[in-house]
């Protein structure tokens, strides 16, 4: 198949077989069936985002038992800001600094006062993928002690 085949076959969404030499067969593309031209498309980038919220859900399950405001917020920010360095320092981010790799927000403009008494912890966090190189926001939410 030439370039050409291959961009034609992209652009529909369809992942071509190739043969590299040294590699063997391949999947050319991976990109998956998700057609809203997001960057959710490639396998990668759906892998990555997956991981992570996965992890932060694990990792952030001890916020049940705590009461929501600034030290919960802060405690919350420094845990994801040290996850998501040990996820830029071996390289799953593009950038060549933590502000252009990734953000994390959980403060009082992501947590509402009615998320507060509804025992809600609302984070927002933006990391950018070596592909597309963009920002990719995930939203998180977990429960916190009752007020």
């Amino acid at each position: 198949m030439t370039d050409g085949d291959l961009g034609a076959l992209a652009a529909a969404g369809v992942n071509a077989l190739r043969v590299l030499p040294g590699h063997g067969l391949v999947v050319w593309g991976a990109r998956t069936l998700d057609d809203t031209g997001s960057e959710r498309t490639y396998l990668p980038v759906r892998r990555l985002l997956s991981t992570i919220g996965q992890s932060l859900e694990r990792g952030l399950g001890w916020t049940v038992f705590e009461p929501a405001g600034e030290a919960l917020w802060s405690t919350v920010r420094r845990t994801v800001e040290n996850y998501l360095q040990t996820l830029f320092q071996q390289g799953a981010f593009a950038g060549t600094t933590t502000e252009e790799a990734y953000f994390v927000r959980c403060d009082r403009t992501t947590t509402t006062q009615a998320d507060i008494d509804a025992g809600r912890l609302v984070c927002l966090v933006g990391v950018a993928p070596l592909r597309p190189a963009e920002f990719v926001l995930l939203r998180i939410v977990r429960r916190t002690a009752a007020p």
